[in-house]
């Protein structure tokens, strides 16, 4: 099962090799220089606060969205009772326009061959490969993980035309809802909570902007490097190894130290990254900020049974110009799919 658990799954390996309290571990970002711009301006907001009154974030962006995601649950089957419209990833990002036109509606999914050396080159999207191109390298049998993960329900994932995507989907805009209103209002009381219960103590004092930024591109590894060294450096409560997993070779042992765990994030994505990306391309799902913006022009049929109508509302509010700014990035997405 190697392929489908995260990076941050396999990490949970950590408890068997260690003995160690809660951590205390320190705010820290890739993006520290974009994210102090973020907080600067909520600095002066603080100031402005105190003569002018903010919006009030506990006010959801619209008021319905959460009824809407409560009366689109399904059952957790990808399986749709009536027939409706496919939508599946498009943002292949041809370098050609005109290829782009031409070619888009093409390529089908799971991709073949023909699709991948299209792709690979005449466009930018990102790291197009098949499963016989990837998973044999690091050793994963594909089919076997797949019958895995259908008979837990997990695999395929729904799509738009399924009606589990829909209580999914509505999750998604209602975080999106939030963030763009604090976008518009950066005054407003930061909506965070409302959206996210609890997260790492390595964002600690974090806005729903720097959550956003501090995810926009990071470097693989980043943030569970950081953790790492914060266990690590943590004084009072330092790490105990557990010798009957990790047998040291002296009182002192580098390699069964720092080198162990920072080979570990590595061997993390350098299994998991592969596969994943293979199965991305097998699979299709569109990104949201695609199911959105052909959402808000009528582009989509979703099934029978789903009412959309206060998803749609929220996404119109948004005031949508293209499908980027559905994202909290003036790009977007990333060219690879959800």
């Amino acid at each position: 099962m190697k392929l489908i658990t995260s990076v941050a799954t396999i990490l949970t390996l950590l408890p068997a090799i260690f003995v160690a309290s809660e951590s205390r571990m320190i705010a820290v970002s890739r993006n520290a220089r974009n994210i102090r711009g973020l907080r600067s301006s909520s600095n002066e907001c603080a100031r402005e606060l105190k003569s002018t009154k903010a919006p009030d974030s506990t006010k959801a962006p619209n008021k319905n969205v959460k009824r809407a995601l409560k009366s689109s649950k399904a059952p957790k089957s990808t399986k749709s009772p009536e027939k409706s419209q496919e939508v599946r990833f498009e943002k292949f990002n041809f370098t050609s326009p005109q290829l782009g036109l031409q070619m888009a509606s093409k390529i089908k999914f799971p991709i073949d061959d023909a699709s991948v050396k299209l792709l690979r080159e005449n466009s930018k999207s990102n790291t197009v490969v098949l499963d016989k191109d990837v998973c044999e390298t690091v050793g994963v049998d594909i089919e076997k993980c797949l019958t895995v993960l259908k008979d837990k329900g997990l695999f395929p994932p729904s799509n738009p035309e399924n009606q589990a995507f829909w209580s999914e989907f509505a999750e998604v805009v209602n975080v999106q809802a939030h963030l763009k209103r604090k976008q518009e209002n950066p005054c407003m009381t930061d909506p965070l909570p409302l959206v996210m219960s609890s997260m790492t103590h390595l964002w600690q004092g974090f806005g729903i902007l720097d959550v956003a930024e501090a995810v926009h591109g990071e470097f693989p590894g980043t943030y569970h490097n950081q953790m790492l060294a914060n266990w690590v450096g943590d004084k009072d409560s330092p790490l105990r190894y557990n010798a009957d997993v990790i047998p040291k070779v002296g009182n002192v042992d580098f390699l069964r130290n720092v080198v162990m765990l920072a080979d570990m994030v590595g061997y993390a994505f350098r299994v998991v990254g592969p596969c994943n990306f293979s199965l991305k391309w097998r699979v299709g799902r569109a990104r949201p900020e695609e199911v959105a913006w052909k959402l808000n022009q009528g582009g989509i049929i979703p099934p029978k049974s789903i009412d959309v109508s206060e998803i749609k509302l929220s996404i119109s509010e948004m005031n949508l110009e293209s499908a980027t700014d559905f994202t909290a990035y003036p790009e977007g997405s990333l060219t690879h799919l959800s």
